[in-house]
């Protein structure tokens, strides 16, 4: 946000659009991982969701940011900020890690949410990809 408003000289929605991607993507994102390190995390005291909360509980809120997410990602195409590159991607990288997430909802472990984080970080990237080539073409 500090770089956008010092190369613009301004907040657009659409920074606020990007930051909200950041941070709605960041949950799911590390509590599947603190799935995968739930006993490392119980041993160091680290109050994570699965240690604090209990892996279920914790599973579902994946699922629900990531619902979340995926609709943040698509008002950037709805306002008219983002073009048809960009939608597409975002809709089929949408699709992905919800599937992703409903198998972390449903199956639950460590190789499904180790799946989940993996596959997370890439969506990030490729979202960011998109919205550049999008700019671009």
């Amino acid at each position: 946000m500090v770089g956008w408003a010092a190369a613009t000289g301004e907040l657009s929605l659409a920074a606020w659009i990007l930051f909200a991607i950041i941070f709605m993507w960041t949950p799911p994102h590390f509590w599947a991982l603190a799935i995968v390190r739930k006993s490392d995390y119980a041993r160091a005291g680290v109050p994570m969701p699965p240690v604090v909360e209990g892996e279920e509980k914790t599973r579902r809120q994946i699922l629900i940011y990531t619902v979340e997410l995926i609709v943040v990602t698509l008002l950037l195409p709805i306002l008219n900020l983002a073009g048809t590159i960009y939608l597409v991607s975002a809709s089929v990288l949408g699709a992905f890690l919800l599937y992703a997430a409903w198998k972390v909802f449903r199956v639950g472990g460590n190789k499904v949410a180790w799946t989940m984080y993996r596959w997370s970080s890439m969506y990030l990237a490729f979202i960011f990809l998109a919205l550049m080539l999008d700019a671009v073409w």
